[in-house]
């Protein structure tokens, strides 16, 4: 089983991430941002196209090294950062355009997608943007592209407990 944990920044898809893949008996996928951010690349509002295609891919090495897993976060996920780059070159818009596409195309490898809406506000690790209009234009990003797929989507609200609860349901409704 493949799933995918989407959402902005701060949301709390790294706890949902390891506590699912606990209860599954499944390997977590970590989120790139922060692999990338400890070698040195900036991120967030100042991240490049080059970092968001680097994240990208590097995400798309790890879909491929496991059968199952449940992944902090989704293709669609580093789409709609790099979505919001400015003054973008001629070379960078076409990147963006293949990238988006491969990526979309990507999503048809995952059994379940989990949104994770804004519930509460960040909290700063010294890596997420603090900036809630950057976050909240990522939700939207990231709403916006879940309308591009043809995949299951959960979304999941309130306690750790509760959204673990709401995907055994959902994954228990699609075995039935």
């Amino acid at each position: 089983m493949r799933i995918g944990i989407v959402g902005t920044h701060g949301v709390g898809k790294s706890t949902l991430v390891s506590q699912l893949a606990m209860l599954l008996r499944i390997p977590p996928i970590e989120e790139q941002a922060r692999v990338v951010h400890g070698e040195g690349f900036e991120l967030n509002e100042k991240a490049t196209m080059s970092t968001q295609l680097y994240m990208l891919f590097k995400h798309f090495n790890k879909e491929d090294t496991f059968k199952s897993f449940v992944s902090d976060r989704t293709p669609l996920d580093y789409i709609a950062y790099a979505s919001l780059r400015n003054r973008l070159t001629k070379i960078e818009q076409y990147l963006f355009w293949e990238m988006r596409q491969y990526a979309l195309t990507r999503m048809n490898l995952y059994d379940f997608i989990v949104y994770v809406p804004i519930e509460f506000g960040v909290e700063d690790d010294g890596v997420r943007s603090m900036d809630e209009s950057f976050r909240s234009n990522i939700d939207s990003k990231i709403q916006n592209l879940l309308g591009s797929i043809n995949n299951t989507i959960v979304t999941v609200t309130g306690s750790v407990q509760d959204r673990l609860d709401q995907i055994a349901s959902a994954i228990s409704s699609k075995k039935s």
